[in-house]
């Protein structure tokens, strides 16, 4: 997992970095290689160039990942660390409130605490078809 000190430093990389969407380019007139260009600059932001001939490919890369891209990565990761967070306080009341009710209730496992719902639960069944009999009955 990213530590928040690798995320502040991608952020702060990013927002630094040439705005606008990158595009790849064929040539540059000031350097040999694949060059990416700033659509809202309007210049040239990356040249690559490789030795084993990757260039096209580096370039491509470059381009996908330019700053709108990563700053949408950025915020997605900070919303599910968030998420996450939400999640895991949620977690830790359901517990606490879980761990209070066994407690009141004076049981000893969540087992216990299972049977006695599903008890209640076949008493309230019971009730019902009773009323419904008993309705029946009355409205003949």
């Amino acid at each position: 997992m990213l530590s928040n000190e690798e995320l502040a430093e991608a952020r702060r990389v990013t927002e630094e970095a040439t705005s606008g969407e990158w595009l790849v380019g064929d040539h540059n007139r000031y350097a040999e290689g694949t060059s990416v260009y700033s659509t809202d600059t309007n210049r040239w932001v990356f040249i690559a160039r490789d030795h084993d001939g990757n260039d096209q490919a580096n370039a491509a890369y470059a381009a996908h990942f330019d700053p709108p891209f990563v700053k949408r990565l950025l915020d997605e990761i900070e919303r599910l660390i968030g998420d996450k967070e939400d999640a895991e306080t949620q977690t830790g009341y359901a517990v606490s409130t879980v761990t209070l009710l066994v407690e009141k209730a004076g049981v000893k496992s969540i087992g216990e605490v299972i049977d006695r719902i599903e008890e209640l639960e076949a008493e309230v069944r019971q009730e019902r078809e009773r009323l419904t009999t008993l309705s029946k009955e009355h409205f003949r």
